[in-house]
């Protein structure tokens, strides 16, 4: 509420509770989501995506110092940095952007939807649209097989020096600092901030929409569910 006093939003899609204090134009249903969903659906095409064509042209950036391998598909728009190398058999979805001395290991797939759901009127899950990208900073190197999720509207965020392996999923809008290291099979679901200098363990899972301050060293096979508020 807060944040959109200070907004020029002309629409806000919200619930018959909150809709009392928002003073812009507001769209009231008790399924938000479900509105917000329909409205990106009638403008989102999946079908029209570079990632479909036989012949692969696209307008993406590709550094000429940058080894890309065999059976790499691009998508449209896609930016890769100095020295950075992506192997055989990577996907990189449209949007993404990927920074100087990048290593991506075989198989893993950048940009992804999200898993998005929401229920409808007849209680069957509709799909929510994912139309962000995926930012990953430099020094940065991903494991055989991992997965990172593009966001919903904004972006997923791997900083600087972040260090992944293998079989990792990381959901769609996490961000992860700078310098943290995240063992095989970690599952880390969707709108999660982890901060720098933190070690994760293999197999552990974390919650969404949750907040891990720097220098946090989780063990391996761990569920955390809630805030991690105090480093070490």
């Amino acid at each position: 509420i807060n944040l959109l006093k200070e907004s020029s939003l002309s629409c806000v899609i919200s619930n018959s509770i909150l809709a009392k204090e928002i003073t812009q134009p507001v769209i009231i249903s008790e399924n938000p989501l479900l509105i917000f969903s329909q409205l990106i659906s009638e403008s989102f095409d999946y079908t029209n995506n570079s990632l479909f064509l036989s012949k692969n042209e696209n307008n993406s950036h590709v550094s000429k110092t940058a080894t890309i391998g065999k059976n790499v598909v691009l998508g449209d728009n896609i930016t890769i940095g100095d020295n950075s190398i992506i192997f055989p058999n990577v996907v990189i979805y449209d949007n993404t952007i990927i920074g100087k001395n990048v290593i991506i290991h075989s198989g893993s797939t950048i940009g992804s939807d999200g898993f998005g759901l929401v229920l409808d009127e007849s209680k069957q899950w509709q799909k929510v649209p994912h139309v962000g990208n995926v930012i990953i900073h430099d020094n940065v190197e991903i494991g055989a097989n991992t997965t990172i999720d593009r966001a919903s509207i904004d972006s997923t965020i791997l900083y600087d020096n972040v260090k992944i392996d293998n079989h990792v999923h990381v959901a769609h809008n996490v961000i992860i600092g700078e310098n943290t290291a995240i063992a095989a099979c970690v599952g880390i679901a969707g709108s999660t901030s982890i901060g720098k200098n933190c070690t994760i363990g293999g197999g552990a899972g974390i919650n969404g929409h949750i907040d891990i301050v720097d220098n946090v060293h989780i063990h391996g096979m761990t569920m955390v569910t809630k805030n991690l508020t105090e480093p070490g």
